[in-house]
């Protein structure tokens, strides 16, 4: 079976603000967003900028994914990719950014959203459901979220802090739960 077997495919060559200011995926869709897999410039006000600006285009059941927010060490996770030193041989040239902060910021200024987070190799997968696409909480406060993102130390805060925090789940065991695809899917 085709992977691609859709009606239409679009690709746009633009950075993702241009994007959102010169077009609107509803209008392009016909229908609003049903999933989104964010996964651009590993910065955390970029992403918080994407998932903002993906909401307003999404249903209360669409989901969507944000990639490479659990970083399994801090030397990864800095905001430049040349300062991104793992501790790891096998995690050399590894750069996951700073978009952990997005992630949890998301956790703790918006407990209406759904969240699953996953510990998927390599650096994680956040499915977010129960959107608002009228919310504008973040936006709002789009500056003081930011200040907020970047205070935020993960050498003070700790991997295992954020795991905890972020109520991480295996992927392991999703074969044997059908729990994860009745909550996405159906």
């Amino acid at each position: 079976q085709d992977v691609f077997a859709k009606p239409e495919l679009h690709f746009y060559q633009t950075g993702s603000d241009e994007f959102f200011t010169r077009h609107s995926p509803r209008e392009i869709l016909g229908a609003p967003i049903d999933m989104a897999f964010l996964d651009g410039m590993h910065r955390c006000e970029y992403l918080l900028r994407d998932f903002i600006n993906t909401e307003r285009h999404c249903k209360r059941s669409s989901v969507i994914a944000l990639h490479d927010c659990l970083p399994v060490e801090a030397g990864i996770a800095s905001r430049m990719p040349s300062q991104a030193q793992s501790l790891a041989p096998h995690r050399k040239g590894w750069w996951a950014g700073d978009v952990w902060r997005t992630s949890l910021l998301l956790r703790r200024r918006r407990p209406d959203l759904q969240m699953t987070v996953l510990d998927s190799s390599p650096t994680g997968l956040v499915l977010i459901t129960n959107l608002d696409p009228g919310n504008t909480t973040l936006s709002d406060s789009y500056p003081r979220c930011v200040q907020d993102m970047l205070s935020w130390n993960l050498d003070e805060i700790g991997t295992a802090a954020l795991f905890a925090e972020m109520d991480v789940g295996s992927t392991s065991g999703l074969q044997a739960h059908e729990d994860i695809t009745q909550k996405f899917w159906l």
